[in-house]
């Protein structure tokens, strides 16, 4: 990655050319980051597969687009976003939210404390969480975008946003961190 880094503006310049060359080693290094942000959003390999080749079908298409001074790595990542998004729209049962927060939202605390756990279990986690959830973690935790942004992103109100972000923290931590789970449990108790 960190050579593609160095040598993406001569990448990109000889694929804006049709280089063959040139196009394959930037799809290379780029399909697998395309990838995993599709199959994080829709949740389903074959979907995640097909959205990845048109990720890369759009973003060669569009090259001329591409700022010079854009970096090439986040804006098919955001072309990955925003496709895999409009997918999840365009299905039959489509993505809706309630408006409404949880009675007691936990605190958002930082992911440092899950530095223990293998990518594959926090992947598997994120993967098994529900789909408005998922997708909300997603955006926020590993896309970068904030809670407004999101919203307008949805169509959802911001505190939908944090509501469906804490819920997706929640249910991690109760999947990832075994003493999380019990002492929620025991909270969850009557006395």
């Amino acid at each position: 990655m960190f050579l593609l880094k160095r040598n993406s503006q001569s990448l990109i310049d000889r694929s804006r050319r049709g280089d063959p060359k040139a196009l394959h080693t930037l799809y290379s290094g780029y399909c697998d980051s395309v990838y995993s942000t599709c199959l994080r959003l829709v949740g389903q390999v074959a979907v995640a597969e097909e959205l990845t080749q048109d990720v890369f079908l759009a973003a060669f298409g569009s090259l001329a687009k591409l700022r010079s001074e854009e970096a090439f790595g986040g804006w098919v990542r955001r072309i990955a976003v925003n496709l895999s998004l409009n997918h999840l729209r365009r299905r039959p049962e489509p993505l809706l939210f309630r408006d409404e927060l949880p009675e007691v939202l936990p605190e958002d605390e930082s992911l440092d404390d899950w530095s223990q756990i293998s990518t594959t279990k926090l992947s598997e986690a994120i993967a098994s969480l529900p789909e408005k959830a998922r997708v909300v973690f997603s955006l926020y935790q590993l896309e970068g975008l904030r809670h407004r942004e999101i919203a307008d992103t949805l169509g959802i109100s911001e505190s939908t946003s944090k509501s469906q972000y804490q819920r997706a923290l929640m249910l991690l931590r109760q999947k990832l961190i075994p003493a999380h789970s019990v002492a929620s449990s025991q909270q969850t108790v009557a006395p």
